[in-house]
C-alpha cells in the first residue's frame, strides 16, 4: 500500500472515531491541536504516519538508528546511526519526504479533502495556495484510484 493511501486511511479512521464521540472533530479543533509542531510531530510518530523506527543498511545490515534532536532538521529531529553516523530525515519514505508543507498544514489539507471541501475553501482555511492544494488533492485522489 502506498504512503498516501496509508495516510488517508488512517486519517479517515481518526475522523470516524471522532464522529462516534459526542462532539466530532472539526477544523477548529484540529487547528487548536496542531498549533504546536511538537504535537503534530508526536502525533504522526505515534500514529505511525511516519516511521517510528529506522534501520541503517549502510554499515551494519539493518542496525537500528536513533531518533535525535537536530535544530536544523525539519521538525527538529533526524534519524542517526550510532555506528557510522549516517543520518536520514524523519520523513524519508513518507508523504512528507519531498513536501515543503508543514505537517500541520498537510494534516489540515487532508482533513479538508476528506470532508469534501473545495480547493478554494481549503486554501482560505489553511492559507496555502490553491495550486498547492490542488496538487495535494490530486495526489490523494490518485492514491485512492490506484488502490482500486
Amino acid at each position: 500500500m502506498n504512503n498516501w493511501l496509508r495516510f488517508i486511511e488512517f486519517f479517515l479512521e481518526v475522523l470516524k472515531k471522532s464522529m462516534q464521540m459526542n462532539t466530532p472533530m472539526n477544523l477548529t479543533d484540529l487547528n487548536d491541536f496542531l498549533k504546536s509542531e511538537h504535537n503534530a510531530f508526536w502525533f504522526i510518530i505515534n500514529q505511525k504516519i511516519i516511521d517510528n523506527e529506522k534501520k541503517c543498511f549502510t554499515c551494519n545490515n539493518g542496525f537500528p538508528m536513533v531518533l535525535i534532536k537536530n535544530n536544523q532538521a525539519k521538525m527538529g529531529h533526524i534519524w542517526k546511526c550510532p555506528i557510522c553516523w549516517k543520518t536520514k530525515s524523519i520523513f524519508s519514505g513518507s508523504i512528507f519526504q519531498d513536501s515543503k508543507l508543514s505537517v500541520p498544514d498537510m494534516l489540515k489539507i487532508v482533513y479538508c479533502w476528506s470532508n469534501d471541501f473545495s480547493v478554494k475553501t481549503t486554501s482560505l482555511e489553511t492559507k496555502v495556495s490553491g495550486h498547492t492544494i490542488s496538487a495535494v488533492f490530486n495526489q490523494m485522489k490518485n492514491a485512492c484510484y490506484l488502490e482500486i
